[in-house]
């Protein structure tokens, strides 16, 4: 019996070795470590399934309560701003020493006056001196459709000295999942919005390089109609048509992966997610970056991108929360309430969602081993 036990003993040990090592409490030539009580304490308590898929629902509708609820500004502005730094670590560990590395297009959906783009300058800056062959070629592509706002937006970018040495397009158009030339409630600030009513029946295919070079010209456009002063008409694509001209105008190629689709359209995320079908199918999207405004806006997301093999998240202060309308669903998210929040979502079992599960619960290692279950 005394045998069998410290035999047990031993095991569990080595267990527990394994897991500092591959954690990084240890390192491989540690030969001398002495794995005690204390030490293990010290570094929290490795176990193995700490978390089970019910603890970890209960966690999450425990979560659910207590932060999506109207007027929490600590779930609103967990954005791109929050998240920026992580992709840019991402990136770099998955593409610095690629050979073939691709050029990764970055695509801010509702630009506003350029605060994200603000953001991924800065995170994504590039590097310089002898290492500047590390750099990851990436391109960014704001977009956004009130044509009030992107004359300002033009203005952002002479003062910031943009783009730089960085490549960078900003355009006057819309993104759904429908296409043509649709009227825009344009109120001059960001609580504009995309009326599904087109001033035509005509659909819009490919841009044209004409087409192309007017959307990136500031141009103030107003109906005839004195009642509708407030609204422009703005061409408008689907992400995937969109992806396509780029292809076209050799600003991308077939290769190259969206790497972040941040979309901010004041209630029209979802069409824009929508809009993008044959590059979610593809695996083209790395992360999609999205705001959301109630339960059912969520559901549909989360249901629509589950379809594509995506699985999303809850930006939460301390926790990001999966949802999928399905096998992650909560309680508290069954009432047709109304909140303000940002989700991501990312191509479910992937080493980049991994990477970002990991990173944003990093300093609770039990959630990060929690991964695992999603």
């Amino acid at each position: 019996v005394i045998s069998f036990v410290l035999i047990v003993a031993l095991s569990f040990n080595l267990f527990k070795l394994k897991k500092l090592l591959e954690i990084g409490v240890v390192g491989e030539n540690n030969y001398d470590v002495n794995i005690t009580s204390s030490n293990i304490q010290e570094h929290q308590e490795i176990t193995l399934f700490k978390h089970t898929k019910p603890s970890l629902l209960q966690i999450f509708n425990t979560t659910s309560f207590e932060h999506v609820k109207w007027n929490n500004w600590d779930m609103g502005c967990n954005d791109l701003a929050i998240a920026a730094p992580y992709y840019r670590a991402i990136s770099d560990r998955l593409y610095k020493h690629d050979r073939n590395r691709k050029k990764l297009l970055i695509f801010d959906i509702g630009a506003n006056t350029g605060q994200d783009a603000a953001n991924i300058f800065g995170a994504f800056h590039e590097i310089e001196g002898m290492c500047a062959g590390n750099n990851i070629p990436y391109h960014l592509i704001s977009v956004e459709p009130s044509p009030k706002v992107f004359c300002e937006l033009n203005d952002t970018a002479k003062k910031k000295g943009w783009p730089g040495s960085h490549p960078y397009h900003f355009l006057n158009i819309a993104v759904s999942n429908s296409t043509g030339n649709l009227k825009f409630k344009d109120p001059g600030n960001e609580g504009g919005s995309l009326v599904l009513e087109s001033s035509t029946t005509e659909t819009l295919g490919e841009m044209t390089e004409t087409e192309f070079k007017r959307a990136q010209k500031c141009s103030l456009q107003t109906t005839t109609d004195k009642k509708q002063d407030d609204f422009a008409v703005v061409p408008t694509y689907t992400m995937d048509l969109l992806v396509s001209s780029l292809q076209n105008f050799q600003i991308a190629s077939p290769t190259d992966n969206v790497f972040i689709l941040k979309i901010d359209t004041e209630g029209h995320d979802a069409q824009v997610i929508k809009g993008s079908s044959s590059l979610l199918d593809q695996k083209r999207i790395t992360f999609v970056l999205f705001e959301v405004w109630t339960n059912r806006k969520i559901k549909e997301v989360a249901e629509f991108m589950a379809s594509k093999d995506y699985l999303c998240f809850l930006f939460t202060p301390k926790q990001l929360v999966p949802v999928d309308g399905k096998d992650w669903w909560y309680e508290n998210l069954n009432k047709d309430g109304q909140w303000w929040g940002n989700g991501v979502c990312g191509i479910r079992g992937s080493e980049s969602m991994a990477m970002f599960w990991r990173m944003y619960h990093s300093d609770n290692l039990d959630m990060v081993q929690a991964f695992e279950l999603l």
